[in-house]
């Protein structure tokens, strides 16, 4: 059903991958929007159905230049650990993504894994766990510095942990002045009252972390089953 632009306040884009819309972002002109653009450091052990990480760089960047850098808004979610995966190696990817993002985006948003029942199966087999709180505050130590260097804004999402001290604020992914916050989310979430459309299963991406793809727990090889047909 066609949304017409007049009862919209806002339109919000999450993505890990929106090159496919690069070239149809007009037909969105007379709406409010911007993107939350997630961008990690993971592998294909983890993030099995993304691109090439110098290639979602890049779009990132062609998608910036096409509707500003104020409206790009880069994520760093979610910050997991494991074996190999450490707190010194997160620093240094931040560090350089930030170099890369610098005059692209004037927000980045982090948050640290959440553990729930519908992916802790997958994360313990995978050896992923969860940073202490020490880890967090010395992360975001880091984190703001890199930021700030760069001349990027880093808040938290949903964290229950305070580190505005450490210059990262608590953020609201979904803003929008005038609207009251969103009473369904969690308690830590300051995100405004919106309405979430789309739909999970089809998702090709297959993160390992994903608590939110029924079809996660089903999926052959880390890769979901694709439902093209569906609306």
């Amino acid at each position: 059903m066609p949304v017409s632009p007049s009862p919209v306040d806002l339109i919000v884009f999450w993505t890990k991958n929106p090159a496919k819309m690069l070239d149809k972002l007009d037909a969105f002109s007379k709406y409010n929007y911007y993107f939350q653009f997630t961008v990690t450091p993971y592998g294909k052990d983890i993030e099995p159905g993304v691109p090439d990480k110098r290639e979602i760089v890049e779009t990132f960047r062609k998608l910036s230049k096409k509707i500003g850098k104020d409206r790009v808004v880069w994520r760093y979610d979610p910050i997991l650990l494991s074996e190999t995966i450490t707190v010194e190696q997160h620093k240094k990817w931040f560090t350089e993504y930030s170099a890369q993002f610098r005059g692209y985006t004037q927000k980045c948003v982090i948050s640290f894994i959440d553990i729930y029942r519908k992916n802790a199966v997958i994360l313990k087999k995978a050896g992923i766990f969860a940073p202490t709180e020490a880890q967090q505050i010395e992360l975001a130590k880091s984190i703001a510095k890199s930021a700030e260097a760069c001349g990027i804004e880093a808040s938290a999402c949903a964290e229950k942990i305070n580190l505005e001290h450490l210059g990262i604020k608590h953020g609201k992914c979904i803003d929008y002045p005038g609207l009251p916050k969103d009473k369904s989310q969690r308690e830590t979430c300051g995100c405004v009252k919106s309405a979430d459309i789309g739909a999970y299963g089809p998702c090709l991406h297959a993160c390992i972390y994903c608590y939110a793809n029924p079809c996660l727990a089903a999926s052959k090889n880390g890769i979901n089953f694709h439902e093209p047909h569906r609306n």
